[in-house]
């Protein structure tokens, strides 16, 4: 009896066993998990700590959601991990930068550091024009056609001595075959309110330059309401400065002082310049001196 219940007992061990195996599964033999809620929990506790290091992108799909879906999810590289042999990505198109964008690239992009100065900067302010002994400029045939030849005086055209003319400029007398006579600046006042001048102020370029006549200016009247003032002098090597400064000038303005505190101002035009720088280099091609 002992022996039948052994028997039994082991026929049904082996027949238990038997049905445990598929007849498709061959040598792979198919582990049941006893607590199968463990795995998904553990599984879904890695995908949420993937997403959380930045492995995972937030949008991720979270493949333990479904029953169905039991696998790994592969980590998403981030950018700049990618293998080398991987294909390139093509950016796409930026668009073109806005008016605003461009001005502040613009802004951006400028030099705003501070100079240094040196001591050696500020000894290079503009200092006054002095002489200079450098050669006449222009041609002499050129330069005569700009004048009016009378009686061997050489005065520019636009200017005129008449009386009734406010006028600066220079003017020659020059006998034939001979050597001009002394360059001579002539200056005319006309209005009606006597000025009687007795110096003149040149700024030029900023800087001043007194000129005092050695002869009293000539005074007369026009008309019985109209008086003019002229002062005619030789100019002489005292006078180089100013009549260097007076033909290399960029503007000019001309200051005659009034015996009663009343002046006389008067900004001189590129024509009266030109005429003045003229005069100078005609009277040095034929021969004048200063």
């Amino acid at each position: 009896m002992r022996w039948l219940l052994i028997v039994l007992l082991l026929t049904a061990t082996c027949a238990w066993g038997a049905g445990s195996w598929s007849a498709d599964d061959g040598d792979q033999r198919r582990v049941r998990r006893l607590h199968p809620e463990r795995e998904r929990a553990k599984a879904i506790k890695r995908h949420q700590e993937l997403k959380k290091s930045g492995q995972l992108p937030v949008d991720t799909a979270d493949a333990w959601a479904k029953d169905d879906e039991w696998f790994v999810v592969e980590p998403v590289k981030r950018p700049g991990a990618e293998s080398s042999d991987a294909p390139e990505e093509v950016a796409a198109p930026q668009p073109a930068p806005s008016a605003d964008r461009r001005l502040i690239d613009e802004l951006l992009s400028k030099d705003y550091s501070i100079k240094q100065y040196d001591a050696a900067d500020f000894a290079k302010e503009p200092q006054p024009m002095t002489w200079r002994d450098e050669p006449p400029q222009g041609n002499k045939d050129d330069l005569l056609t700009r004048f009016i030849v009378a009686d061997g005086q050489y005065i520019p055209k636009g200017t005129s001595m008449a009386r009734d003319q406010n006028a600066v400029f220079f003017y020659f007398t020059a006998p034939s075959a001979a050597a001009p006579d002394a360059l001579r600046l002539r200056i005319q006042y006309y209005a009606d309110d006597p000025l009687n001048f007795r110096q003149a102020v040149f700024t030029i370029d900023g800087f001043d330059y007194t000129y005092v006549p050695e002869e009293t200016p000539r005074r007369g009247k026009v008309t019985a309401r109209t008086y003019w003032e002229c002062s005619d002098q030789p100019l002489t090597r005292a006078h180089r400065d100013l009549v260097y400064a007076l033909t290399h000038a960029r503007w000019v303005r001309l200051k005659l002082i009034g015996a009663d505190g009343v002046n006389h101002v008067k900004l001189l035009t590129s024509d009266q310049l030109r005429a003045l720088a003229d005069a100078l280099n005609l009277y040095r091609l034929l021969g004048g001196k200063l």
